[in-house]
């Protein structure tokens, strides 16, 4: 059951699930069979260049021509993009919050993907605070260990996707980037 305010809606505890997968418990909405297929991760800086806004639009209209599951937080103005893309294609995503699932606030756009089961919508945190680095930190390594590889638009010299590209390459996952 759906109660909308304004352009969000009201996900309530009654419909979430959990499940542990890759070390982590994980409180969802939408279908949990998106966290059994090959999972692709996106990221991409807060500021791209054009090139790299491209690149990863490009990426993006590839992955909804194949229908590959992406997996990300969602969070960037890119990231967004994509997720726009991919949900209008009616592919599969799984957003990975920073707060917790029960009472987050969506845009009533993402209703007709989680009922049409092409969105799956998780997170680890019981408790809502404020994003900081540290949980957005935390949130893209679940992300990241949740794909089978890792695809990112654009790193900025010197930000924080940088330490995690190399953290990344270090533990052997398959990273690419794009610009």
């Amino acid at each position: 059951m759906e109660h909308r305010l304004g352009d969000s809606v009201v996900i309530h505890p009654g419909s979430t699930w959990q499940r542990s997968i890759a070390g982590f418990d994980l409180t969802g909405r939408g279908s949990p069979h998106l966290l059994d297929v090959p999972l692709v991760a996106f990221f991409a800086s807060r500021q791209c260049t054009g090139r790299a806004i491209r690149a990863g639009l490009e990426w993006a209209l590839d992955q909804t021509r194949s229908h590959g599951a992406v997996v990300s937080g969602f969070q960037s103005p890119l990231e967004r993009s994509v997720l726009e893309l991919l949900l209008e294609a009616g592919s599969p995503a799984v957003l990975v919050l920073a707060r917790p699932v029960e009472s987050a606030r969506l845009p009533a756009a993402w209703s007709a993907a989680l009922k049409r089961q092409r969105l799956t919508i998780i997170s680890v945190l019981a408790e809502t605070r404020r994003l900081d680095r540290a949980g957005a930190s935390a949130r893209n390594e679940i992300v990241a260990q949740l794909a089978q590889s890792i695809t990112i638009a654009h790193v900025a010299p010197g930000g924080r996707l940088k330490s995690h590209v190399d953290a990344w390459h270090s533990l052997g996952k398959s990273v690419h980037v794009l610009s």
